[in-house]
């Protein structure tokens, strides 16, 4: 992901930064008030899903504005993502109930892909030029390839049973943590490690997020 032009990225290895030392994109506050931060921008594409957590997956892709991010919003409901539109800069935001176009050739990385629909994002969505996708639903698709082969998954409380289904490398103590969890606290799982967060927008955020 480097090459003239490029704007901004965190910098990140998939595999060595998911141990969350490296620096990263911010997606909640730990239970001792840190910053949780994900490496979702790196050489390699990330995949996101984020279970049920409508608010936390529209701050997600503020975030990734901020960091530099060129962001495409694929949604059956353009209106609940006004506010995330209207921060974008240049480029703008595309907020579109149907993907029209794939990063442009010679368009500069990272580039994210948010997926606000019931079914996964199609194979041919993830193998573009992509940087980070991220797919948010109500019901997690369990046989879903896309799913189950996501790096992170962001989970409401409560949620235990499904995240073992997609991660079941998640150990039986996680599982129970995670059904324990009450809201502004989510599960955020990578790679079968649990993380608690807590939903933690800024006052700026609130406000797009309406």
């Amino acid at each position: 992901m480097s090459g003239p032009g490029a704007r901004r990225v965190v910098p990140s290895s998939l595999e060595s930064s998911f141990g969350l030392e490296a620096p990263g994109i911010p997606i909640g506050d730990r239970p001792d008030g840190r910053p949780l931060r994900l490496p979702l921008l790196a050489d390699e594409q990330v995949r996101v899903a984020v279970l049920d957590l409508p608010e936390l997956l529209r701050l997600m892709a503020l975030r990734l504005l901020g960091a530099g991010c060129e962001l495409t919003v694929v949604t059956a409901d353009p209106r609940s993502w006004a506010g995330v539109q209207r921060a974008g800069g240049n480029p703008p935001v595309l907020v579109t109930p149907g993907l029209t176009r794939w990063p442009l050739e010679g368009s500069v990385a990272p580039r994210a892909l948010v997926v606000d629909m019931p079914e996964p994002p199609r194979p041919e969505f993830a193998r573009h030029r992509w940087t980070t996708v991220v797919h948010g639903a109500t019901r997690a698709s369990l046989r879903s390839p896309w799913w189950l082969g996501a790096q992170v998954l962001l989970a409401r409380p409560g949620s235990g049973r499904t995240v073992a289904a997609l991660s079941p490398s998640t150990d039986a103590a996680s599982v129970r943590e995670i059904d324990l969890l009450s809201p502004p606290d989510f599960a955020a799982v990578v790679r079968g490690r649990l993380h608690v967060a807590r939903w933690a927008p800024t006052a700026r955020e609130t406000a797009a997020l309406g």
